[in-house]
C-alpha cells in the first residue's frame, strides 16, 4: 500500500480518496493503485469492488507491478468481478517478468490448484 500520511498531519482518508481520485483521472498509476487500494479496502469511501478492479486494471496496464499483482488477486477471489483464473495468471506473469517474487509464487499456487 502506497498512502502516506505525514506527521503531524490530521488523517482524513475521505479527502485522500478525493486528491487521489483527481490524480488517476489524469492518468497517474500510483494514484489509480493508491485509489484502487482504499476502494478495495473501504478505507474513506464506500467499499466497492467494481470500482477497485477498474482502477487497478488502468494502473497494471501501465506496467505497476504491485497493481499487476493485486489485479490477479482481485480476479482469482472473483472481487468485483466474475473469478478469472487465467487472466489473473497473465498479470501475475507480468509482475514476475518486474521482478515481483510474491507473483512467482502466486503462479506456483494456481499450478497446483
Amino acid at each position: 500500500m502506497f498512502y502516506c500520511i505525514g506527521r503531524g498531519v490530521a488523517v482524513d482518508l475521505g479527502e485522500a480518496v478525493k486528491w487521489y481520485r483527481r490524480s488517476a483521472e489524469q492518468g497517474d498509476r500510483l494514484a489509480q493503485f493508491n485509489l484502487a487500494v482504499m476502494l478495495a479496502k473501504g478505507d474513506g469511501v464506500e467499499q466497492n469492488d467494481e470500482e477497485a478492479l477498474g482502477w487497478c486494471h488502468k494502473a497494471a496496464q501501465q506496467n505497476m507491478p504491485e497493481a499487476q499483482m493485486m489485479l490477479g488477486d482481485l480476479l482469482v477471489a472473483g472481487r468485483g468481478t466474475e473469478a478469472d483464473p487465467a487472466t489473473a495468471r497473465m498479470w501475475y506473469e507480468k509482475a514476475a517478468a518486474l521482478g515481483v517474487d510474491a507473483a512467482r509464487a502466486r503462479l506456483a499456487s494456481i499450478a497446483t490448484a
